[in-house]
């Protein structure tokens, strides 16, 4: 499918594996330029170098909640590409703990990869997008925003925030002609949750079951949202929080 995005510049956070670097390698398929930010340089390298996409994409290596740091890549990223058309904030910690063993630690941890860098990218991209004219950003939450999970405190008010700051993003940037949207994502088939298939096959057989598809999604399928919200094709749609969970919170609230 041409979803038009053939020379639009991409940045993805936490691209260099996993959903991440599905979302770049989709978008690079549907033509555009990424940018891919990922805390691991190795990882980077190795990525880039599989998706074989030449000059197309670029890899960085930062913490995307760093301020000082994001606003240096961000430059470079502009200086070489000219604009920023696309922001996906994918890059996410989970601490899972009770609430009595959840440290300050730990807690501010979470909160500063997974809500802190969100809000960290898109004050300095916005200008970006608002001087030419509009853009597109898709942020990463999950369906423990709303469905609760014992030990998943941190994790899962975190995502709420990123869910509720989406929304702000939305209604505030809309008349600059920028759409934020995000995915509430369900159990996504990954290099750790392969792990955990094999380690514990019968605990995986229950959490497929609890899902009405009866499988876990694919990160491509993840990916294939992300490029269909980040064209022309959603110009309409923004402020949305769409559910890639095979229906498993809707199978949860019945």
């Amino acid at each position: 499918m041409d979803l038009g995005l053939g020379g639009r510049v991409a940045i993805v956070t936490g691209g260099a594996s996993g959903i991440g670097l599905a979302i770049c390698s989709t978008l690079l398929e549907e033509g555009a330029v990424v940018a891919m930010l990922d805390r691991d340089a190795g990882l980077i390298r190795e990525a880039c170098d599989a998706l074989g996409a030449g000059d197309r994409i670029s890899g960085h290596a930062i913490d995307v909640a760093d301020g000082s740091a994001f606003a240096s890549c961000l430059d470079a990223i502009s200086a070489r590409y000219g604009r920023i058309d696309i922001l996906v904030n994918n890059a996410g910690i989970a601490n899972f703990s009770s609430l009595g063993e959840m440290t300050d630690e730990a807690w501010q941890a979470v909160f500063d990869t997974n809500l802190g860098a969100v809000r960290t990218s898109t004050r300095f991209v916005l200008p970006l997008m608002r001087k030419q004219g509009g853009g597109a950003i898709i942020n990463v939450s999950s369906i423990v925003a709303e469905r609760a999970q014992a030990g998943s405190s941190a994790y899962a008010a975190s995502k709420a925030a990123i869910r509720q700051f989406t929304a702000v993003t939305a209604v505030e940037c809309g008349q600059d002609g920028i759409r934020a949207n995000s995915l509430q994502l369900g159990p996504i088939l990954t290099r750790g949750t392969e792990q955990y298939r094999k380690d514990f096959p019968d605990r995986y057989a229950l959490a497929v079951g609890a899902v009405p598809l009866r499988r876990w999604a694919d990160p491509k399928e993840v990916a294939q949202v992300v490029a269909f919200l980040a064209s022309d094709r959603a110009s309409f749609v923004t402020g949305a929080s769409i559910a890639i969970d095979g229906g498993l919170a809707v199978a949860a609230a019945t």
